[in-house]
């Protein structure tokens, strides 16, 4: 639910020249407390995506192909 309102909330937040052919990625930052609930720290407009560790790779490479597939799908074309 958080994630959701902050992305309506700031759908509109980009510069104005922006249209159908654009999308972002925002990068959300969750800590985890000892009781197991989580708490957002930041939400980051540039995510870093440099990779230095086998982790990284795997859940950035992951976060792309599932970005890029909602945006081929929002487009209406059939994936693969």
């Amino acid at each position: 639910f958080l994630i959701v309102s902050c992305v309506v909330k700031l759908g509109g937040a980009g510069p104005a020249y922006y249209d159908d052919n654009f999308f972002e990625v925002f990068g959300f930052d969750f800590i985890i407390d000892s009781k197991g609930h989580p708490w957002l720290l930041e939400i980051n407009f540039t995510p870093a995506l440099t990779i230095s560790n086998p982790v990284q790779k795997a859940s950035k490479v992951a976060m792309l192909r599932d970005t890029l597939s909602l945006v081929w799908k929002g487009r209406g074309r059939k994936t693969y």
